[in-house]
This record gives structure tokens, C-alpha cells and sequence, in this order.
């Protein structure tokens, strides 16, 4: 008679390890946030943040390679957090600056709610190429996306001066974004919607 029960006992297994694989790595990455706000990316060692995940050098080692390699694996997470605003700029059909001045207002807003994380982002791409590229790379996909609504960012596809022109704008909203969030550059009176919307729309008119 066949019994199944050690394939059984071992997919468990794989699971159970699998399950505590995510497990380390969620906390790990949760972790790195918090530190590295506290103390900032240079000051922070790996060894600050397996002290906050309450998780072993081997533990953290089998996943990541680098303190570095959890701000790029933080970035791919992130992804489907920021994603849906721009879906939200894609609803918008031939929008005025208004509309787009309402968008960068959304946009501002989740800048805010995820400053920790966004600011990481923005001052490890300042130091980082790999992450730098890696950023890059997302913006270029957006890009690509953006395409398929608007005219300006489909001619990116074959177009080296849009594609630049596209590329720069991206890379100034997150940069206004980030300044404005801070308080690095004050903004009291809240003009920089209004602002992120002008360049937006002067984009969209090419």
C-alpha cells in the first residue's frame, strides 16, 4: 500500500518554512524603515536593524545581501502603494490645470501619509545607484503606462527629447514632492499643486 504521508509531512514543511520566510522578511523590512528614519541610511548598520527585527545575521543574510538590498526590496514593495494615484491621473480625460492641480494635491497627500518611506527612497537614490536605476526603471514603466492615456508620453516610446522631457518631469514632481513634505523649501501659502499642475499641463500640450 502507498502512503503519501511523507510528501504530506514535507510540503508542511516547505510551507511552514516558506511561512517564516515572509514572516523574517516583513519584519526586517519594517525594521529598516523605522531605523533608518531614526538614524538615517549612513549611520545605520545591519546590525541595527537585526537588533530591532529581533532577527539572526543568518536569518537576515539568506534574503538580503546589503542594508542596501531592503531599501530596493522597500522600493519593488512599494510599487502597488503608489501605483493607484497615478491610475487616478490616467481616469482624467484632456485635463485642465484644475484637474491636475486637484491630482497633485492626491499626490502631495500620499507623500505625506508615507514620508518615512518616500523620504528613504528619495535620499538613497541620492547615494545608491543600484537603487537609483532601479527607481529609473520604475518611472520608465510608468511612462510606458502614461502612454496608453496620453499622447505626450506615448510619443516618449520613440521620441529621445519627450522621453527626456518625460523622464524630468516624474523625477521634479516626487523632488517637489519630497521638498515640500519636509518643509526643506517652505510652502505657506500651498502653491506647489498649482505648480506641479502647470508643469503637468504644459507637458500635455506638446
Amino acid at each position: 500500500m502507498i502512503t503519501l504521508r511523507p510528501a504530506s509531512a514535507a510540503r508542511r514543511n516547505n510551507a511552514r518554512q516558506e511561512q517564516q520566510r515572509l514572516e523574517t522578511r516583513k519584519a526586517l523590512l519594517a525594521a529598516a524603515v523605522e531605523v533608518f528614519g531614526a538614524r538615517g541610511y549612513l549611520d545605520t548598520s545591519v546590525e541595527h536593524v537585526l537588533a530591532r527585527a529581533n532577527v539572526s545575521r543568518a536569518a537576515f543574510y539568506r534574503q538580503f545581501d546589503s542594508k542596501l538590498a531592503l531599501v530596493c526590496a522597500l522600493a519593488s514593495d512599494f510599487v502597488p502603494n503608489w501605483r493607484p494615484v497615478f491610475d487616478s491621473l490616467m481616469v482624467l480625460s484632456a485635463p485642465s490645470i484644475d484637474d491636475l492641480e486637484q491630482w497633485a494635491r492626491l499626490h502631495i497627500a500620499f507623500h505625506r501619509d508615507n514620508q518615512a518611506i518616500c523620504g528613504l527612497l528619495t535620499q538613497v537614490a541620492g547615494l545608491e545607484d543600484r537603487l537609483y536605476w532601479q527607481l529609473a526603471d520604475q518611472r520608465d514603466a510608468l511612462i510606458t503606462d502614461l502612454g496608453q492615456r496620453f499622447d505626450t508620453f506615448r510619443q516618449a516610446a520613440e521620441d529621445p527629447a519627450m522621453r527626456l522631457r518625460a523622464r524630468l518631469l516624474l523625477a521634479q514632481i516626487d523632488e517637489t514632492c519630497f521638498l515640500i513634505v519636509r518643509g526643506r523649501i517652505p510652502d505657506p501659502g500651498h502653491h506647489a499643486p498649482r505648480l506641479i499642475a502647470e508643469q503637468i499641463h504644459a507637458l500635455l500640450q506638446f
